[in-house]
């Protein structure tokens, strides 16, 4: 494999990776404005829908840490380390 087809592979990756974390996004909104304005004009009672929003809501926050923040900010804090303390992986 040549590093114009891996990093083709390396793009096409980054880019579903953010698509699928989009799609998670707009469920995530979807389903907990629903069970919100259903609780709030149909259903009635207490607003029991903070418990998902705040539970589904810590899944979508890691989903987009792990997207935005990835393999990109490892490579770099990586980089960032090898120049600071060389290729010896010295810790002083």
């Amino acid at each position: 494999m040549d590093n114009n087809e891996r990093a083709y592979q390396e793009a096409a990756k980054a880019v579903k990776e953010r698509r699928d974390f989009y799609q998670h996004l707009v469920v995530y909104v979807a389903v907990c404005t629903f069970l919100s304005v259903m609780t709030l004009f149909v259903w009635g009672g207490k607003f029991w829908p903070v418990f998902v929003i705040f539970g589904w809501g810590i899944g979508v926050a890691s989903h987009a840490v792990s997207t935005f923040l990835g393999k990109e900010w490892e490579r770099k804090k990586i980089n960032e380390y090898l120049d600071k303390h060389g290729d010896k992986g010295e810790d002083n």
